[in-house]
């Protein structure tokens, strides 16, 4: 079967979704033109968008990006051929106040990208999902972000990331996506962030045991810097189920 006919559709058949959301193309929920983009951006064939409420948007603007957001979904309620959206929340209580608060226009997002998950917060954000999740026909998925410090240090990452894992398996069926994203440390010195490459590896050994994982490439700024470029060029992972 063509997997390109499945690129614009939020209802994918279940087998296909983790091939298809493919490079993510991140934009901030304040921008004015957010709709516009989304409409450009589908006509030119991008798969996904990532619509951020998170560290994009300064505090004081949040309501605003909300408000820009749900406008914004309300006109592509009506439209067709329209790319994946997810929407990148600030933690769970956020999670579930923008599914409050998106109303009937939630039906347009493909999921939720679920910032600085770990241990720490995983339980809370795998209740929410679920909750949400209560009596939908088509599910809204999540795409947890690895960029935590307990995930980066090499003395906790072992077992945050088998603990993510175990977590995660029970909630396989909404499909999802998992981005190794240490974005955030742009700072750390270049010995770190050589560390940091090492994620890959280790992820690979944790959360590939089952041979049940699809890997996609990150959409990512161009660096001069190789150890920047290492670090923006890491692999996302898909969970096929």
């Amino acid at each position: 079967m063509d997997i390109e006919v499945f690129t614009g559709a939020k209802e994918i058949i279940n087998d296909y979704l983790p091939y298809t959301v493919g490079a993510l193309l991140y934009v901030p929920c304040i921008s004015e033109n957010l709709l516009s983009r989304v409409l450009k951006r589908s006509e030119e064939g991008v798969p996904s968008m990532a619509l951020c409420l998170e560290d994009s948007i300064h505090d004081s603007a949040l309501p605003d990006a909300q408000r820009n957001l749900k406008n914004t979904l309300a006109v592509l309620k009506d439209k067709s051929n329209i790319c994946k959206l997810f929407v990148r929340v600030r933690n769970y209580e956020h999670l579930l106040h923008i599914h409050s608060y998106l109303e009937e226009y939630e039906s347009v997002l493909t999921g939720y990208i679920l910032p600085k998950f770990d241990l720490s917060n995983a339980e809370k954000y795998k209740e929410a999902i679920i909750e949400i999740n209560k009596g939908k026909k088509t599910p809204l998925y999540i795409m947890p972000i690895l960029e935590s410090a307990p995930v980066a240090l090499i003395e906790t990452r072992k077992n945050e990331l088998l603990g993510i894992k175990a977590i995660l398996d029970s909630i396989k069926d909404l499909r999802s996506k998992l981005k190794n994203d240490p974005a955030t440390m742009d700072n750390v010195s270049g010995a770190l962030a050589a560390e940091i490459t090492v994620i890959v590896s280790l992820l690979l050994s944790a959360l590939l045991m089952s041979g049940s994982y699809v890997f996609s490439r990150n959409y990512f700024k161009k660096y001069n810097d190789p150890v920047q470029l290492a670090i923006y060029s890491q692999i996302n992972m898909l969970f096929c189920g």
